[in-house]
C-alpha cells in the first residue's frame, strides 16, 4: 500500500456462546476504541476478509470488534535486552517463575510453554540495546514472553507500583556466568603470541648464523688452543640463547593463555584433557601444556643448531658419501640433492611454520594495535564476502583476532594457547547448530538487529571452513614439513654419524634422538 508492504496477522476462532461471554463485542462500523482498533487497519482487514471469502463489498459486513481483559498477577520485568539477560543469569528464582529452561547466549532464552494438554519449548531472542517487557503470557497458551515495551504498553495496562529488583541473588551457585566471546580478549593474547614467535624464530636464525660463522672462523684460524676456547665460548653462548628463548616462550605462552582461558572454559564443555590421562585440573594441565611448549620451542632451536653444524661440516666426505650411498641404494635409485641442500630446503619448509601465519595475520591487523585498538563488529551482521565470509584468498588470510591468536600460537609452538584452536571453534559450531543462530536482520525503522534462524546452516559451514583452514596449516607445517621430513633427516644423519665413528651402534642415544 503506497509502495510499502503490509503484513496482517490473523487466526480463526469459534464464534460461539463462550466467546460472546468472554469478549466485549461491538458490531462494525461501531469502533469504541480507535487507539487499539486503528480505523485504517480495520478497513484493510475488512477488504481482505471480504475478498478472501468472496463476499461483495457492503456497508454492513458481518464483522465484530472484540476485546477482553486478563488480570495478570505475575510480575513483568522491564529493561534493555542486556539488562534482562543479566537478570536471567543472576536470578534463578526469576528463571523458575518464568519457566525458562535455558539461557541462549548472548541474547535469548528457551522457555517451556503449555497449550492445553500440549507442552513444548520455544526460543526467544532480543536486541541487547532495545527496551523490552518480559512477562508470563496467559490465555490460549502459557509461557514466558518478551516484546518491545512500546508494544506491551499498547496492549496492556500497568496497575501496580513499579519497584527495583535486587541485583544480587542469595545463592551464588545458581548464577549463570556471562560467556565472554574469545574475540573480545584476543587482542592482548595476539600481541603475546607475536612477541613469542618473533623471539623464538629470531633465536633460531641467530643460532644458525652464529654456529656457521664461528666454525668458519675456526677453520680459517686452523686448529689450536684459541680455536678450542672459541668453540666452547660459542657453544656456551648458543646454549644461553636457547635457554633464554625457551624461558621467554614459556612466559609468553602463559600470558597469552591467561586472556583466553576464561572464554575457553565458559564456552567449551570438556576442557583440559590430557592424552592417555583424561580430565585434569588447571595446574596439572598448565604444567603439561607448558612442557609440550618447551619441547616445541626446543625442537625449533635444535633444528637450527643442527643446520648450522651441518653447514660447517659440509666438507665431511664420509657423511656426504654415506648420504649419497643411502639414496642410491634406496627405492629411489638416485640422489636428488646433496646433504647441505637437502637440509636447507627442509629447514626452509619448516620455517614456513612462522612465515605463513605471520603473513596471514599481518594482512588482517598489526600486533602493535591489536590490544588497544579493538573495534567491536557484530559477526552475524557482516555482509557476505568480508572477514569470515571471504571469497578471495580466504584460504590464507586471517579473518579475526581469534584466528590470529591460533595461527601465531602455531608459529611459535605454543601448545598451551594452542589448546583452544580446535575445541573452541567446535563449541561455536555446536552452539550455532543447537540454537539455530542464523543471521541478524536489521529493522530499519527502529534501527535494531533481530536474531533469526535463517542461514544457521550457512554459518555452520563457514565456521567449519575457517577451522579447516587453520588445521590444514597445522598438519602441513608441523606434521609433514617438520616431523615427517626435517626430523626424519636429522635422525638419519645421527645414525650415519654413529655408524661411521663408532664400532658398536649406540641404540640408547638413537632412542633419545627419536
Amino acid at each position: 500500500k503506497g509502495g510499502e508492504p503490509y503484513v496482517m496477522q490473523t487466526w480463526p476462532n469459534k464464534f460461539n456462546a463462550k466467546l460472546k461471554k468472554e469478549y466485549t463485542l461491538h458490531k462494525y462500523p461501531l469502533n469504541p476504541d480507535p487507539e487499539h482498533f486503528e480505523p485504517e487497519a480495520l478497513e484493510d482487514f475488512k477488504h481482505i476478509a471480504l475478498k478472501l471469502f468472496r463476499q461483495p463489498e457492503n456497508e454492513n459486513p458481518p464483522l465484530w470488534l472484540g476485546s477482553m481483559k486478563y488480570e495478570h498477577e505475575l510480575p513483568m520485568y522491564e529493561g534493555t535486552g542486556s539488562q534482562l539477560m543479566a537478570l536471567l543469569r543472576l536470578r534463578p528464582d526469576v528463571r523458575e517463575q518464568l519457566r525458562i529452561l535455558k539461557i541462549l547466549e548472548p541474547d535469548g532464552f528457551l522457555c517451556k510453554f503449555t497449550r492445553g494438554k500440549e507442552e513444548g519449548e520455544k526460543p526467544f531472542h532480543m536486541d541487547l540495546g532495545r527496551s523490552y517487557a518480559l512477562y508470563t503470557k496467559q490465555g490460549w497458551e502459557k509461557m514466558a514472553c518478551v516484546k518491545p515495551v512500546v508494544q506491551f504498553d499498547w496492549e496492556a495496562e500497568r496497575h501496580l507500583p513499579e519497584g527495583e529488583i535486587p541485583y544480587y541473588p542469595e545463592d551464588d551457585a545458581a548464577v549463570i556466568s556471562f560467556p565472554v566471546d574469545m574475540e573480545w580478549v584476543s587482542g592482548p593474547a595476539y600481541l603475546w603470541t607475536w612477541r613469542a614467535a618473533a623471539v623464538i624464530w629470531s633465536g633460531a636464525v641467530f643460532t644458525v648464523g652464529l654456529s656457521s660463522l664461528i666454525h668458519a672462523w675456526a677453520d680459517w684460524r686452523e686448529n689450536g688452543l684459541l680455536t678450542d676456547i672459541l668453540l666452547h665460548v660459542a657453544n656456551t653462548c648458543l646454549v644461553l640463547v636457547i635457554v633464554s628463548v625457551i624461558a621467554f616462550g614459556l612466559y609468553a605462552d602463559n600470558q597469552a593463555m591467561s586472556y583466553c582461558i576464561v572464554p575457553w572454559l565458559q564456552n567449551v564443555e570438556r576442557t583440559m584433557i590430557i592424552p592417555f590421562y583424561g580430565p585434569a585440573d588447571c595446574d596439572l594441565f598448565q604444567r603439561f601444556s607448558l612442557a609440550c611448549t618447551l619441547s616445541q620451542i626446543l625442537t625449533i632451536q635444535l633444528n637450527a643448531w643442527i643446520l648450522g653444524e651441518t653447514i660447517q661440516n659440509r666438507k665431511n666426505c664420509q657423511i656426504n658419501g654415506a648420504w649419497k650411498w643411502l639414496w642410491n641404494h634406496s627405492g629411489f635409485g638416485f640422489c636428488p640433492l646433496n646433504l647441505i641442500h637437502s637440509l636447507l630446503l627442509l629447514w626452509g619448509l619448516s620455517a614456513l611454520q612462522m612465515v605463513v601465519p605471520a603473513l596471514c595475520t599481518l594482512a588482517y591487523r598489526s600486533p602493535f594495535t591489536a590490544s588497544t585498538d579493538i573495534d567491536y563488529s557484530e559477526e552475524l551482521s557482516r555482509p557476505i564476502g568480508r572477514q569470515s565470509y571471504k571469497q578471495k584468498f580466504g584460504f590464507f588470510l586471517s579473518g579475526s583476532l581469534t584466528e590470529g591468536v591460533t595461527l601465531m600460537a602455531l608459529a611459535a609452538g605454543m601448545k598451551y594457547t594452542g589448546a583452544v584452536s580446535l575445541s573452541y571453534p567446535l563449541a561455536m559450531i555446536k552452539r550455532i547448530k543447537t540454537q539455530q543462530m542464523g543471521f541478524r536482520i536489521r529493522n530499519t525503522p527502529e534501527d535494531v538487529w533481530e536474531q533469526t534462524e535463517h542461514g544457521w546452516q550457512f554459518r555452520c559451514m563457514k565456521e567449519l571452513q575457517k577451522l579447516n583452514h587453520v588445521q590444514f596449516k597445522r598438519v602441513t607445517f608441523i606434521l609433514v614439513f617438520k616431523y615427517a621430513c626435517q626430523m626424519n633427516v636429522q635422525v638419519t644423519l645421527f645414525i650415519l654419524k654413529g655408524a661411521i665413528h663408532n664400532k658398536v651402534f649406540n641404540y640408547f642415544a638413537a632412542v633419545g634422538e627419536l
